[in-house]
């Protein structure tokens, strides 16, 4: 995947954000956060972090696959992984049709995604890094483990506060 993907992603999100009416603001400095949001009427977080992934689409195996870090962020402020599809119009119907203005994306609490990463995998407590990837037959049938568990997050806005 391409840096312009990936800041592309970014500016999807963060235009949708702005079009909720989120407060959002950039770091000036890498402290592994894309940005920082105050929701319109926070009810639980007053500001969180946010951490765009963009997926990488692979044709020949048809699936999208995203590459979690854990990064070196703000420990202080809840913080939030959103992962964005690539290619969205190879997604099938049903899932497309969840597009909010161009954003199709997975909203998930760090917390809640570390522990089922943690779950599965030894290369994330050694390194700290995963690759977590789905396959769009996955969609179709619902067998796939992780999609069970990202679904109720996708374009889950709302979680952010």
């Amino acid at each position: 995947m391409s840096v312009f993907k990936g800041k592309f992603a970014e500016v999807l999100v963060f235009r949708h954000l702005l079009g909720k009416e989120y407060a959002v603001y950039t770091p000036v400095v890498v402290v592994g956060v894309d940005f920082i949001v105050e929701p319109p009427e926070p009810k639980q977080h007053k500001f969180v972090g946010i951490q765009v992934k963009t997926s990488s689409y692979q044709p020949k195996s048809d699936w999208w696959s995203w590459n979690i870090t854990r990064d070196d962020r703000r420990k202080s402020s809840p913080f939030f992984y959103v992962l964005c599809f690539e290619d969205i119009d190879e997604l099938p119907k049903q899932i497309r049709e969840r597009s909010e203005d161009k954003a199709l994306c997975f909203v998930v609490p760090y917390e809640v995604l570390d522990k089922q990463i943690m779950t599965r995998s030894k290369a994330w407590i050694e390194k700290g890094e995963y690759g977590l990837s789905v396959n769009r037959k996955s969609f179709r049938t619902r067998r796939s483990k992780w999609l069970k568990f990202l679904m109720p997050y996708l374009n889950n806005w709302d979680i952010l506060g």
